[in-house]
C-alpha cells in the first residue's frame, strides 16, 4: 500500500490537465481523495501515476488485506477491480459501505465486459472496461464525485 501526493513537476508521457470541479450549485470542489482495491499491480501502478500528475489524491491497495489495513483514510470515492480473486468488487463494495458507515460512490472496474445478472449495490454507480485506460477510470471516478457531492447537497442520495 502506498499513497501518492501530488507531482510539482510533470515527467513526460501524456500530460494531464487538472481541472476545476464544480458541485452545480456555483461551487468549486477540492479534488477527490480516491481509494483504489486492484490485484492488477501494473495497473494499480498506472493509475496511481496518473492520479498523481492530475493532483489527485489516491491511496493504492494491491489486496484485500492491504485493504483490511486502512486506518482512518477518508476518502470521497473508490474505484474497485471486479475481480479480487477470493471475493469480487461487489462483495468488497458491500463490506466497505459497513467499514466507512456511510455509502461511499464506487466506479467498479474491470478487464472483461460483466454480465449484470444481479443486482449491485447502490454505491456501485459506474462501470469502466480497464482497456478505455486509466484517465477513463480517473474520469468516471471524478464525475461520479461530483454527482455525489450534487446530491448529498440538495439533501438526496444515491439512485439505488
Amino acid at each position: 500500500m502506498f499513497f501518492l501526493k501530488p507531482e510539482a513537476t510533470q515527467t513526460g508521457g501524456r500530460s494531464i490537465q487538472r481541472q476545476a470541479l464544480h458541485s452545480g450549485v456555483g461551487q468549486e470542489l477540492p479534488p477527490p481523495r480516491i481509494l483504489l482495491v486492484d490485484d492488477d499491480e501494473m495497473y494499480g501502478k498506472i493509475l496511481a501515476r496518473a492520479a498523481s500528475q492530475a493532483g489527485i489524491d489516491l491511496v493504492y491497495c494491491r489486496s484485500l488485506e492491504e485493504f483490511g489495513k486502512l486506518k482512518d483514510f477518508d476518502f470521497d470515492v473508490a474505484l474497485i477491480d471486479y475481480d479480487l480473486g477470493a471475493v469480487t468488487g461487489c462483495e468488497l463494495t458491500v463490506y466497505l459501505e459497513h467499514y466507512t458507515k456511510s455509502e461511499v460512490p464506487v466506479v467498479l472496474i474491470s478487464q472483461s465486459e460483466l454480465k449484470r445478472d444481479r443486482q449491485w449495490p447502490s454505491s456501485i454507480q459506474e462501470f469502466i472496461l480497464k482497456d478505455r485506460g486509466p484517465h477513463a477510470a480517473l474520469e468516471a471516478a471524478c464525475g461520479t464525485y461530483e454527482n455525489h457531492k450534487r446530491l448529498s447537497q440538495i439533501g438526496l442520495r444515491f439512485p439505488g
